[in-house]
Order: structure tokens, then sequence, then C-alpha cells
């Protein structure tokens, strides 16, 4: 869930786009033909989870390696991974907000039309598309929200590595790996959200 909202966002940005035009059009293209950029964003999203999860369990063997415990480095990565919920949660909230905040002035028309076979069924279908909410208020709500997930998030794992590790000092030490890692992941978000938009047309 949090790899793909997060690619989902960032296959709608410029550098995203420009990545593949720049850089590697001239590779795929000779061996995909016509479909290399939709193979290519499709590719992007197969290999996202793999990359949040890498990151993840990096991060949780080093907090195993500092902490020198004798848990498993699975045993560790499943109690930690209670603490991705909230910044999984805040990244859906983040994307898909936006969406009903631009979408929803067309809300009326949509159930009035909702085949675009020209219907009225409610005789709200001509109502304008007027922007409910400021845009400068849409990303500054969702940075908020990105961050107060990463700060629960947070939060979160020093609550599970208090019941996981016998002393107080182990419990302290595990946390800066995991800090590192919702630094990380809240970068990522910020650095997305920050991004033009491109339309993804050649």
């Amino acid at each position: 869930m949090l790899s793909s909202t997060a690619f989902d966002g960032f296959r709608e940005t410029t550098p995203f786009y420009r990545l593949y035009w720049q850089n590697l059009d001239d590779v795929f293209r000779p061996i995909l033909g016509a479909n290399s950029y939709e193979t290519y964003q499709t590719l992007a999203l197969f290999l996202s989870p793999f990359v949040f999860l890498s990151v993840y369990l990096l991060l949780i063997w080093l907090a195993k390696a500092v902490t020198n415990t004798k848990l498993s480095l699975r045993e560790l990565s499943l109690q930690f991974a209670f603490s991705l919920i909230p910044i999984a949660f805040v990244y859906n909230v983040a994307h898909y907000y936006t969406l009903v905040v631009t979408e929803g002035s067309n809300m009326g028309r949509l159930i009035s039309d909702p085949f675009g076979k020209n219907w009225n069924l409610f005789g709200t279908a001509n109502w304008p598309n007027i922007p409910t909410v400021d845009t400068n208020f849409v990303w500054h709500s969702q940075v908020a929200f990105i961050l107060l997930g990463h700060i629960v998030g947070v939060y979160i794992a020093h609550i599970i590595a208090l019941k996981v590790f016998p002393s107080h000092k182990k419990a302290l030490i595990s946390q800066f790996p995991l800090l590192i890692l919702m630094v990380i992941y809240t970068m990522a978000g910020l650095w997305i959200l920050s991004q033009p938009i491109t339309s993804g047309l050649e």
C-alpha cells in the first residue's frame, strides 16, 4: 500500500516522465516497441514494493546489528511493520485527498450523468466545475498529513521497541535506524508532493 501509493504519486511527476524520455527511451523502444513507456511504468510499479521492502529490511537489519539482539530479522521486521501503518494511511489520505478535492465539484454532474451518456437524471449535469478548496490549502494539508503520520509512526516504533528489547538502552539504540527509515520515507513523500505534475504524454 505504501509503495503503490508513492509510485502512483511519483508516476505523475515530471522527474519520472523525464527519466524515461531523456534517458531510457533509446534503450527500451528498440526492444519493446511503441508501448515501451507503458512497459516502463508497469515495471516501475512492479519493482516499487521491492525497493521499499529492501530499504525497510536493511534498516531493520541495522537495528538488529546495533542492538546485538537474538531476535531474527524476520521477527523484528514483523514487529516493527506496525509502525508503517500510519505512514501508509497518511500517504493514501494525502494522495486521494487531492482527487476528492479536485473532482469533488464534479460530483453533482457525475451523479446526473454517471455513464457519460448526456443524461441529466437529477438536474445537476450542467453544474459548473468550481474548485471547492484552494490549492495552497490542499498542498499544506497534504504536508501536514504526511508529517503527522510519520510522527505517529515514530511513536509506535518507540512503543514496539520498548516491548521487544529487554533494556531501555537497547530500545533507544534500535530507534536510530528506524528513525532514519522514517526520515527517508518522509523526505520521499514530501519530495513527491513538491514535484511538478506532467500529463505523461510524449
